[in-house]
């Protein structure tokens, strides 16, 4: 008969730590275990150790680093596979806060740490279901290419019909129906999770989104600048924040929080940089705003957002000189041909709303010479050449 595989512990604890002996005299006897006391070695190190569970002596690294770590290593393609426990000298509210932002697994003090530490352990590793309910999360995070959104769609379906009451799988069956656009089941399900669990970040995160999707810019504000005071520097939550100032039209705090979203993880950068970029544009900052969305967007992308501003400048404010300048930066944003045809025929239909016929007709035909088969822009430069023949007919 093979021996019982014992589990493998990876502990994130200093020299000098207070816990250190505490923890290996715990662990020693039930588990394989191995220290590390460096945090930038630890990455690499989880992926060449491949332990069961990550356990963080949280007195042993600067609190700001170790909460940097566990935000980013969260994000990775890795994080699910293991378990990560906090021992911490107090648990808080914040950290509790924080471990569901991070997908902790699971926070403990030291007194309870003394006592019985292995037992959390297997508490973890023997949780029905558990494993299953994290590989949905990594899935679901990182989209690999292996699966499509459909198939993860429909293993989330499976995953709750079997684990109805789990907080982390009624968040993600809640994510789905968001993205179904059923708002009332999304918020309810959200609801579902704070009431058992009022320090569930993610589902205060999930449940802004809600808010914003049906325009209740003030109620999601509020959830997002609470949940930013006890778990700070979330890029993901700074991000939404930036949003919901940007629906509210706070447009310089809405640049804000994109700025900080990018200083608090660099793997956001690039959805930072577009939505600050949006923001400029609606600042009408457009130098500014071209510049940096150029560097995070692609052409079309650019274009689009520029094409999309001039469209709402006319639609909502009948402002065509705006739409004007907002289509000219389109245009500088192209450095192919592709939508160079929309675009000028855009330009031209706000020139000619705006009278200014002989610039519109000059635009019109030079959508039509990079799209000479264009209807619209043929008819709308029949009609100018029309009304020019019979002004001068008239005199």
């Amino acid at each position: 008969m093979k021996p019982e595989k014992r589990h493998r512990v990876l502990v994130l604890s200093g020299e000098n730590s207070p816990y250190r002996q505490m923890l290996e005299n715990s662990l020693s006897e039930t588990y394989d275990i191995s220290f590390k006391s460096v945090l930038v070695e630890i990455t690499s190190f989880i992926n060449a150790y491949k332990p069961d569970i990550l356990i963080h002596d949280w007195s042993a690294i600067d609190e700001s680093q170790g909460r940097i770590f566990h935000q980013k290593y969260a994000k990775s393609s890795a994080s699910r596979n293991i378990f990560r426990m906090i021992v911490a000298k107090n648990v808080t509210p914040d950290m509790l806060a924080f471990a569901t932002d991070t997908y902790v697994d699971k926070v403990i003090d030291v007194s309870t740490a003394k006592l019985n530490l292995d037992m959390h352990i297997e508490m973890l590793m023997n949780s029905s279901g558990h494993k299953e309910i994290l590989n949905i999360s990594q899935i679901t995070q990182t989209k690999n290419g292996r699966y499509s959104q459909d198939d993860i769609d429909k293993k989330i379906d499976r995953v709750y019909k079997k684990f109805p009451h789990d907080e982390d799988v009624q968040l993600e069956i809640a994510n789905l129906n968001l993205r179904r656009e059923d708002l009332a089941e999304a918020k309810k399900l959200a609801n579902k999770v704070l009431k058992k669990n009022a320090l569930n970040l993610r589902a205060v995160n999930l449940l802004s989104r809600v808010f914003m999707k049906e325009n209740k810019w003030k109620e999601a504000d509020q959830l997002l600048r609470k949940a930013n005071s006890l778990s700070p520097k979330n890029s993901d939550r700074l991000l939404l924040l930036g949003d919901c100032c940007f629906g509210m039209g706070k447009l310089d705090e809405a640049i804000g929080f994109y700025s900080e979203a990018m200083l608090a993880n660099s793997d956001n950068k690039e959805k930072a940089e577009k939505s600050m970029g949006k923001a400029l544009i609606s600042k009408g900052d457009l130098e500014a705003a071209l510049n940096l969305i150029q560097k995070s967007a692609s052409e079309e992308e650019a274009a689009g957002y520029f094409n999309n501003a001039a469209v709402i400048a006319v639609r909502e404010k009948g402002n065509y000189k705006e739409a004007i300048k907002l289509y000219e930066m389109a245009l500088q944003s192209l450095k192919t041909d592709k939508l160079k045809p929309m675009i000028y025929y855009n330009l031209a239909l706000s020139h000619k709303k705006y009278g200014n016929l002989l610039e519109a007709a000059k635009l019109f035909k030079r959508a039509l010479k990079y799209k000479p088969d264009y209807p619209k822009a043929k008819r709308h430069l029949r009609q100018i050449e029309m009304t020019s023949v019979d002004n001068i007919r008239k005199r």
